[in-house]
């Protein structure tokens, strides 16, 4: 239940589009340096800024994507604490019935 409230949630669909947007960015920026080194009628001040964006949107993308590992990596780290709790114990009553 709390699985299909987490995918329902206004949560989910944001972190959806924040997705599609980092996914999309580079490239597109990317395309835009390109198209500035290829003509020589942008001012150099475009070129500046386009490297400023891409360097700006990659750092935050590092920060947001090591964030999310921590999390994820610590919700796994949970879950086997948990699972080996539950079969330490059901191992403990077992053994304590064969007596």
């Amino acid at each position: 239940m709390y699985v299909l409230h987490l995918l329902t949630s206004p949560l989910a669909y944001l972190l959806t589009v924040r997705d599609c947007v980092q996914g999309f960015m580079t490239p597109i920026i990317l395309n835009y340096f390109l198209r500035f080194l290829k003509d020589d009628e942008w001012d150099d001040w475009v070129g500046y800024m386009l490297a400023g964006l891409l360097w700006g949107h990659l750092l935050i993308k590092s920060f947001i994507e090591n964030r999310y590992f921590f999390h994820v990596n610590r919700v796994a780290l949970q879950v086997r604490a948990a699972v080996s709790a539950y079969v330490f114990a059901a191992c403990r009553q077992t053994s304590d019935t064969a007596l």
